[in-house]
């Protein structure tokens, strides 16, 4: 399995440049409104919102054209013709991407956290600034670092529950609708179908429990104990289903 997740790192090594790349860009762009100040931070909003929301769709994308390469081009035959079984690969596909997503939200992160040091450096002395009127609505409410990366925690696991979700229909295209016309829209239907319902069992789950089934508390402490903790075990629970479901497909129906 290490060998695999080697070849899936040394695949990614490329388009890793190239995010890079366009992740330093972009933040050219954000320190520079900052540095301007004014009507630039409107613009600095939508660069933080484009890093942040467009990372998340950047990884969800890569992983799902990796696994679609892999089943449905010529590299696919050297993976699987290898001595490993459906779980290994799949394990090392899961694997690597669980590290690109934790690291991607890292990233992020730290480049925030360096972004609102800055703006609070350059603009504190804005008495009517943006800074001051954002601490004045929203400063009570404001998770801790511990907060904080509990709720990480919690997106990481939603976010990568999507990538097994995907992983899984893909996976049914190639195997239980290898021979069935317009397979590639019917495992995306269920791809949708099947997020909705984790959402709607979620949902269940938490007024069963007397969570808030949508909105954040702010009394994270209630939070992180209830609806958080139920989030992680329900997205792992589901984490582990997709995984194993698409790696007993892989072993025993596979058509490549």
């Amino acid at each position: 399995m290490l060998k695999l997740m080697k070849y899936e790192i040394l695949r990614k090594q490329r388009l890793l440049y190239i995010s890079l790349v366009i992740v330093a860009v972009i933040e050219a762009g954000i320190v520079y409104t900052l540095y301007r100040g004014g009507n630039s931070l409107a613009i600095f909003s939508i660069l933080v919102f484009l890093l942040g929301f467009g990372g998340l769709v950047f990884i969800l994308i890569d992983n799902i054209i990796m696994y679609s390469s892999d089943l449905t081009k010529k590299q696919g035959y050297m993976i699987f013709l290898a001595p490993r079984n459906g779980y290994q690969i799949l394990g090392a596909k899961v694997v690597i991407g669980f590290i690109e997503l934790i690291a991607g939200f890292l990233l992020y992160f730290i480049l925030m956290f360096l972004n609102s040091s800055l703006f609070y450096h350059l603009h504190v002395e804005e008495k009517t600034g943006l800074l001051s009127l954002f601490l004045e609505n929203f400063g009570d409410i404001l998770p801790n670092s511990y907060e904080a990366f509990m709720i990480l925690l919690a997106l990481i696991l939603i976010w990568f529950s999507y990538i097994l979700t995907m992983y899984l229909a893909i996976t049914l295209r190639k195997t239980v609708l290898s021979n069935v016309k317009f397979s590639g829209i019917i495992s995306f239907v269920f791809f949708i179908v099947l997020v909705i319902l984790i959402s709607f069992i979620k949902t269940k789950i938490y007024e069963l429990f007397g969570f808030p089934a949508f909105g954040i508390d702010f009394n994270y402490d209630k939070l992180i104990k209830g609806q958080l903790t139920a989030s992680y075990i329900i997205d792992s629970i589901f984490i582990l289903i997709m995984f194993f479901t698409s790696g007993y497909l892989l072993n025993k129906r596979v058509d490549l």
